[in-house]
């Protein structure tokens, strides 16, 4: 069960990210499936780390699209 902190958290992350990314987490275990592709998971143990690596991941995509080397 998560606490009321986690559970805000979740939520922020959900709402800032749902039509790229599915945003769980177990209490302990933070993850984020990409939505076109659910086989890439990006895992974290905080909500912080989570969004760091959705933000970076998202960089990454951004600029491998638009041709730029990643």
């Amino acid at each position: 069960m998560l606490d009321k902190e986690q559970q805000t958290s979740l939520w922020h992350l959900r709402w800032h990210w749902e039509d790229l990314y599915t945003v769980a987490c177990d209490g302990k275990v933070w993850s984020a499936s990409l939505t076109a592709d659910p086989a890439q998971v990006l895992i974290a143990g905080s909500a912080s780390d989570l969004r760091t690596k959705m933000q970076d991941h998202y960089a990454a995509r951004k600029s491998h699209a638009e041709g730029m080397p990643i």
